[in-house]
């Protein structure tokens, strides 16, 4: 931490949002910024955690979900105070023999409780961090209710948001796993931001917030984004393989792919629907235009104005791509005539 003038802290800033797990616009963890992976009991958080946490070591492969991942610059530290057990069971179905030495000089484990108190000392995370790992450079924490009691206070949330302000201000990534509020009759699905648990310091500090939504032990799974540092990536549904911890997208509807199926021309609240379902809102519809306006920037779609009533206009997205364009070509596929 330390002071720095104005011109510095402005115009030094990088102008796209660097990604530790992500590419372009579509980013789910940003370096610098916290990630929450939050969701019910049973639905796949630490494997997925701990995919990531691979991934960032060098361990398996560099991607994940579809998404890029970035190696970390030192080792990763995962904190297993959540049944340690369990957790190494379920990491050694997601490795072999061929990993030994890159698990032990790239990734670091904690088991158990912490040796210190956050409620009453918020930047006891860093110096312990410091003092036992100084080549650390990222901390998996798996899960926050190990790490500070009583989050349902403004105390503890600010307690957690402040724990990860000292680490990220230092150069250290953090990813925290976390759980939603119980299901209710009124509230069935708590797969909102509001229905994270506690306080609401929680996700506030937070450059992003997934949630993973299915019954417990669910093969399939649904992947949100509660809170983005750009766009939002999904929803996505996700396969679990549980004898192995491989976790594979089964199913992406998104913009381009929308917008590459529809030859004829798609509106962003057509667009919207296909992506969000049919009950979206304006911010959804707000979304989708903004995707369809970068295809548009990139040359890759053509946007027409086409009367839609008396008065009304409303834009039409046009692909200039084939059809069967993956997803990853899009930025440098070279666009075909219109027909």
């Amino acid at each position: 931490m330390s002071f720095v003038d104005g011109r510095t802290f402005v115009l030094d800033a990088p102008s796209s949002v660097p990604a530790n797990w992500g590419h372009g616009s579509e980013v789910l963890w940003s370096a610098g910024e916290g990630l929450v992976i939050c969701g019910p009991q049973g639905v796949g958080k630490t494997t997925l955690a701990q995919r990531l946490a691979h991934a960032r070591a060098g361990i398996g492969e560099p991607e994940l979900l579809g998404f890029p991942v970035q190696r970390a610059r030192g080792r990763v530290l995962y904190l297993a105070a959540d049944r340690p057990q369990q957790i190494a069971r379920s990491a050694r179905r997601m490795v072999s023999d061929r990993d030994a030495l890159a698990l032990e000089q790239q990734l670091v484990v904690w088991r158990g409780p912490l040796p210190f108190d956050l409620l009453r000392d918020p930047e006891a995370l860093l110096r312990w961090v410091q003092e036992q790992q100084q080549d650390v450079s990222d901390v998996f924490i798996d899960s926050l209710k190990d790490l500070v009691p009583n989050l349902a206070s403004e105390e503890g949330g600010s307690a957690f948001n402040r724990a990860v302000g000292f680490l990220v201000t230092h150069g250290i990534e953090v990813v925290t796993l976390h759980h939603q509020r119980k299901a209710k009759s009124e509230n069935p699905r708590p797969n909102r931001l509001a229905d994270v648990y506690g306080s609401a310091w929680i996700t506030s500090g937070q450059g992003s917030v997934i949630c993973l939504w299915a019954d417990a032990g669910d093969t399939l799974v649904e992947v949100a984004h509660l809170k983005q540092p750009v766009e939002a990536v999904g929803p996505l549904t996700i396969r679990h393989d549980h004898e192995q911890g491989i976790v594979r997208v089964e199913q992406r509807a998104d913009v381009d792919g929308v917008l590459r199926a529809s030859p004829a021309g798609i509106t962003a609240k057509q667009c919207a629907h296909e992506v969000y379902g049919a009950g979206c809102g304006r911010n959804d519809v707000e979304k989708a235009r903004r995707r369809l306006d970068h295809l548009v920037e990139i040359g890759v779609a053509d946007k027409q104005k086409r009367p839609t009533g008396r008065s009304a206009a409303e834009a039409v997205y046009l692909p200039l791509l084939a059809p069967d364009c993956p997803p990853e070509d899009l930025a440098g596929a070279v666009p075909v005539q219109a027909g």
